[in-house]
């Protein structure tokens, strides 16, 4: 009669090991950390955006223009090669915030010509596209920003 008696709630448990344990929970927190993460990425995610790529916006309408026309030409020449990889999409990727300081300048006096949300959203696209290093649709969002901006910077008779 030297039974050992257990308590009833340890009969039933299930038995882990240290290492079990620790790799259950460090699973658990990186999902916690990665929901957490998740859910203060308001915009999109593109709160987290790279900044150091952020310019400075032109002190003029007319630099603003300017600078919006060589940064076009700039991806022009960049979209001309056959085949492309990620250093020329990520060179695209920096010149649209060049673009978009220009449009923000523009945006004072431009802002209310039909076409240029158009450009603004076009713009938009082209970025999301080579930031995510998508090559066709670079292509296809240049092209179509090439078209509504040439329309927009139209002069006028």
């Amino acid at each position: 009669m030297n039974q050992k008696i257990t308590p009833s709630i340890y009969r039933f448990a299930p038995r882990f090991t240290v290492m079990q344990i620790l790799t259950v929970s460090g699973l658990v927190c990186m999902i916690v950390f990665g929901l957490v993460d998740a859910l203060f990425a308001t915009d999109g995610g593109h709160e987290h955006r790279i900044r150091h790529y952020e310019k400075s916006s032109p002190q003029s309408p007319e630099l603003a223009r300017d600078q919006f026309h060589k940064d076009m030409r700039q991806i022009q020449k960049m979209l001309a090669q056959s085949d492309m990889g990620a250093p020329q999409l990520e060179a695209i990727h920096e010149t649209t915030y060049s673009m978009e300081s220009s449009l923000k300048t523009l945006s004072t006096t431009w802002g209310t010509k039909p076409l240029f949300s158009d450009v603004v959203a076009s713009l938009e696209l082209l970025h999301k596209a080579s930031e995510d290093h998508h090559e066709q649709e670079t292509r296809a969002h240049f092209a179509a920003l090439l078209e509504k901006s040439t329309e927009l910077f139209a002069p006028t008779h």
